[in-house]
């Protein structure tokens, strides 16, 4: 039983446990094909804003706790 940030912690990891086991068992082929899509600076930009939208939510929550 938890809020929001559990789900979101939650959901990183899972994410993160996949995106191993891809690069773990995927083709040398395909791998290449994965880190050009997904290596380009959009992608990057993406990652960065969504790290900084939950940074501060995470921040708000653990503030709303303490006041």
């Amino acid at each position: 039983t938890g809020g929001l940030e559990v789900v979101i912690i939650t959901v990183i990891g899972w994410l993160t446990l996949i995106k191993g086991v891809v690069f773990i068992f995927l083709p040398k082929k395909q791998l290449v094909k994965f880190v050009r899509v997904f290596g380009s600076r959009v992608w990057y930009t993406i990652g960065g804003i969504v790290s900084v939208i939950i940074g501060v939510y995470f921040i708000y929550t653990w503030l709303a706790l303490i006041a």
